[in-house]
């Protein structure tokens, strides 16, 4: 995925911030088509604030940078994984 990709959430996913801990549930017609719903941890809580079709990628990781510790190896490594972990969920696209 190039830096300068703007990703967009589903609308179909509705996040809500419950006792300090965001998840992530999708709608769908039907009750029985919803198998999950997803929490979300402080990084990625984060991540999905910033996903407003407008930023970069290259934008969400300097925002993880100013506010984590790590090594840049390792938070495109965690970035890259948890971006492929919404797009299986269907819960973002780019």
């Amino acid at each position: 995925m190039k830096p300068n990709t703007v990703i967009k959430k589903n609308p179909n996913m509705v996040a809500r911030d419950i006792a300090g801990e965001t998840i992530l549930v999708p709608i769908y017609k039907h009750s029985d088509d919803i198998n999950c719903i997803y929490s979300l941890n402080e990084t990625g809580s984060l991540i999905w604030k910033m996903l407003n079709g407008k930023n970069t990628i290259a934008q969400v990781k300097k925002q993880i940078l100013d506010e984590f510790d790590g090594p840049a190896e390792q938070i495109d490594k965690t970035l890259s994984g948890f971006l492929s972990d919404l797009k299986e969920a269907k819960a973002i696209s780019y």
